[in-house]
């Protein structure tokens, strides 16, 4: 099969066959024009698609939860490192309630089964218990995840 390409002015409807030389399409040169400018969005898609997946790997991703869980009367694990920004979530597995409590913050009562969550934002350690538990104790040690230049 050929195709060629004719202008407007020598433009014939539909394919024909010829006798020796199989089947030709005429192709509209507006078709053509069609066809170049498919391409070129095509290709400008492509281009814009590239330049995205670029930029979503280059950009940091958020930090990630850490989970402490209360587990048999204990936290676990029982010292725990994030970064500034960094979320925790504490997950009650027992059937008893739990609470976290720190000078920083306190949870309230956490049925079994259920869980609260604290983004630690300031750089520091954390000591924390269970108020209905004392023998249930943990240490969060927060970084700061923001880099620092010398000076």
């Amino acid at each position: 099969m050929t195709v060629s390409r004719s202008d407007e002015k020598s433009l014939k409807a539909g394919p024909y066959v010829g006798a020796d030389t199989g089947a030709h399409f005429i192709v509209p040169s507006s078709f053509v024009r069609s066809v170049k400018g498919m391409a070129k969005f095509v290709y400008a898609l492509a281009i814009g698609l590239s330049v995205l997946m670029l930029g979503a790997q280059s950009a940091q991703p958020a930090p990630q939860q850490a989970v402490v869980h209360m587990t048999n009367y204990a936290f676990k694990p029982q010292t725990l490192t994030v970064q500034t920004g960094q979320t925790v979530v504490f997950q009650n597995d027992d059937d008893a309630t739990h609470n976290v409590t720190a000078d920083a913050f306190k949870s309230g009562d956490i049925a079994g089964g259920k869980s609260w969550k604290y983004t630690f934002d300031k750089a520091g350690g954390y000591s924390y218990v269970c108020t209905y538990h004392p023998g249930m104790s943990g240490t969060i040690t927060v970084s700061d995840a923001s880099p620092t230049s010398a000076p």
